[in-house]
């Protein structure tokens, strides 16, 4: 998605505007350089360019673990699929709420 002033946006970009942090107070905290962060923010590299070390402090800036920043962002559309989203809410449930949502989904594909 392309914003106003025509940056591609992504999750890291959406973080990033919600944060407000500067590109200098971004680059500072996850120790990336100034080029690449700002690259990084407006979108012009690619999520899955991001190398894991880098990746690991950009969750962690935003207070999140490495696995739940990429459970919110999809490598190919920067958007998490419907698949992981599911997925991530059944790992997010009890026990008692997973057999119920399964017994629900049994009863819609007969």
């Amino acid at each position: 998605m392309w914003n106003r002033m025509g940056i591609m946006e992504n999750k890291i970009t959406e973080l990033f505007t919600n944060s407000g942090m500067s590109i200098r107070e971004f680059s500072d905290k996850t120790n990336i350089k100034y080029n690449t962060a700002r690259d990084i923010v407006n979108g012009t590299t690619r999520i899955e360019n991001i190398g894991a070390g880098a990746f690991v402090r950009i969750a962690h800036v935003f207070n999140m673990t490495a696995d739940e920043l990429l459970g919110i962002v999809d490598v190919k559309g920067n958007e998490a699929t419907d698949e992981q989203k599911i997925i991530d809410l059944y790992r997010s449930m009890t026990d008692s709420q997973r057999s119920a949502l399964l017994a629900i989904a049994h009863e819609m594909v007969r």
